[in-house]
């Protein structure tokens, strides 16, 4: 698409939208009496090596400077209110959490020995009191064992 037919579109639809628009008369007009602009046709890169920084880079520049002072003497001294926080936390609220869980672990422990107890050892106790095997002979021995 050509640049010409591109500024004949939005042309269109200026004047389509707005209905102050000079009409081509007065286009043609303005048009004599326009002075020559100069074209600028060098391309400037902005990160290049002594492009002078922009206004808004120096004002962002001031600012993260007088934040980061403002940040780091605010909470200079936070480190060490944390490190003592955690060294009390450590001494005092951890071991009774993990006596706590131990307490729960070891319930649950109990309760599954036993649910095992119940449902393997009693019959197998329940059946040799109801029906007794007749044992091997236990041999005398003549000495006690050493201890």
């Amino acid at each position: 698409m050509s640049d010409s037919n591109i500024f004949d579109r939005a042309d269109a639809l200026m004047r389509r939208n707005r209905p102050f628009v000079a009409d081509p008369a007065d286009e043609q007009a303005a048009a004599a009496e326009d002075v020559q602009m100069p074209e600028l046709n060098d391309v400037v890169d902005p990160n290049a090596p002594g492009t002078p920084a922009k206004p808004v880079d120096a004002i962002a520049d001031a600012i993260e400077y007088h934040l980061r002072a403002e940040l780091e003497a605010r909470f200079k001294p936070v480190p060490e209110a944390i490190e003592t926080h955690i060294r009390s936390w450590l001494s005092e609220a951890l071991p009774q959490i993990v006596r706590a869980e131990l307490d729960v672990v070891g319930d649950r422990i109990a309760q599954q020995a036993l649910a095992e107890l119940r449902n393997e050892l009693m019959p197998l106790l329940h059946d040799l009191i109801e029906h007794p095997r007749p044992s091997a002979p236990v041999a005398p021995q003549d000495e006690p064992p050493a201890l």
